[in-house]
């Protein structure tokens, strides 16, 4: 769940302090699902907030049946507006045809609120949804997959792990055969035409991990469903890895993860579309004019961010085009006793490998922001993963390139967080950050 903090009021959406409070939005919400059905809790699962334009939100429902006396979760999500962009949508979105979720409405449009809402498995871009949530649909498309057979699997259930609403869903999948055998899998669904891209490349990866022990490991692939843009992968046992930075050892960790990126950029993988400076730098102004419409205050730090970061883009080398990651971090991985295991392949791409080191090192930066971890440990695990990295890595990579990578990404990705997700002590985080980054490309370098 999100813990959204010091919710501005926004002329432009005049209920969005309404529509995080989880009690004003119960009380909305429990009429829309009828006289047999109590609504027990509200939460807000996800959040992105864009000042004088649009919230996107989504609930997750505790529901109980009257008729049954039984317990229910389920999901709604949708997006604030404007009364006037809000009712255009609705009526757009009223020519469509939406499947009938088991409890609450398929499309709910909330004018007090100006807010239109979907009932979980409607989603208006992440088609065929409501297929990989049933488990007899599931268990059809699974059986379609040759490396699947193995589990002669006869009965499905599956669970939601996490749903991006309009971008991607993963579920957790427990499938069993006849004698009772039963092993768990992964679908993820995307909102894109990436998809197979992303399982070929997790193909290769997980191919090169087998013969590599010092490579990241990865979830045995199992196919892809073009019909429903859905992979299928094995499961892979283990916890988050940036748990490790709270316990004692975690420098093994640091080193295996600057190790394991070097093999990443050796890989070989192919297929890949291209990333370029241009396209962080094009994230870095958007996500800037994100900020000033937060803060007009910040409207000086963010013009000289900008001119600087263009001044020393024009300056980088022409890179290597290697296989990259472009959203490289710690939350990205899974450990165990033995080894760490990449689990998200959504933003692979072929550009400058000092891309993903920018983008581990910018994380760092920010969990040090957040006073997740000390500034200390930030720069010693930086130290750490950089040494691994260069260790291993077949030629030298610029310092001046990962310092702008560093800085453009803490900027394009993680101030904007405070904004799009109103985090706690934002406004002060958000300065923080500005300030790392603006020494960074002054100096050159990616620590500050």
């Amino acid at each position: 769940m999100v813990d959204i903090k010091d919710v501005p009021r926004d002329k432009a959406l005049e209920a969005l302090q309404m529509a995080v409070d989880p009690d004003t939005m119960r009380r909305y919400l429990e009429p829309h699902f009828g006289p047999q059905v109590q609504v027990k809790q509200v939460k807000v699962e996800r959040f992105q907030y864009k000042p004088g334009r649009s919230a996107r939100i989504s609930y997750a429902i505790k529901l109980r049946d009257l008729n049954t006396g039984t317990r229910h979760k389920h999901i709604l999500c949708g997006r604030m507006e404007s009364p006037a962009a809000i009712q255009a949508l609705h009526i757009k979105m009223r020519q469509r045809t939406w499947v009938t979720p088991r409890y609450g409405p398929a499309l709910l449009w909330l004018p007090d609120l100006s807010m239109l809402l979907w009932g979980f498995p409607n989603d208006p871009k992440l088609e065929g949804i409501e297929r990989i949530g049933d488990p007899k649909e599931f268990l059809a498309l699974l059986q379609t997959l040759p490396a699947a057979q193995r589990f002669a699997a006869t009965s499905s259930e599956g669970s939601v792990i996490k749903y991006v609403p309009g971008k991607r869903l993963v579920m957790k999948r427990i499938v069993r055969d006849d004698a009772g055998n039963q092993a768990v899998l992964y679908s993820k669904t995307f909102g894109h035409e990436r998809g197979e891209a992303i399982y070929q490349v997790m193909r290769h990866l997980f191919e090169c991990s087998t013969n590599e022990p010092e490579a990241l490991t990865t979830p045995e692939p199992l196919g892809w469903l073009a019909d429903v843009r859905t992979l299928v992968q094995c499961e892979l046992p283990g916890w988050s890895a940036v748990e490790t930075l709270q316990e004692g050892g975690w420098q093994r960790f640091m080193a295996e993860v600057g190790t394991g990126l070097a093999h990443i950029h050796q890989s070989g993988a192919t297929g890949l579309e291209d990333w370029t400076s241009r396209q962080e730098y094009d994230n870095l102004i958007n996500a800037s004019q994100l900020l000033v419409d937060h803060d007009p205050q910040l409207g000086d730090s963010v013009r000289d961010l900008q001119q600087l970061a263009a001044s020393r883009r024009s300056q980088l080398p022409e890179p290597q085009a290697v296989p990259i990651h472009t959203a490289f971090r710690f939350t990205q991985l899974l450990a165990d006793a033995n080894r760490l295991a990449l689990v998200d392949f959504d933003g692979f791409r072929q550009g400058d490998a000092a891309c993903d080191v920018g983008s581990f090192l910018a994380h760092l930066h920010y969990l040090a922001v957040k006073k997740e971890i000390s500034a200390e440990q930030s720069q010693e695990a930086a130290t750490v993963f950089l040494e691994a990295y260069r260790s291993t890595a077949p030629s030298p990579i610029d310092e001046a390139a990962v310092a702008w990578y560093t800085a453009v990404i803490l900027v394009a990705k993680h101030a904007q967080k405070m904004v799009k997700r109103l985090k706690e002590d934002g406004d002060q985080k958000i300065r923080t950050l500005l300030h790392y980054c603006l020494q960074m490309l002054q100096q050159g370098r990616s620590s500050y």
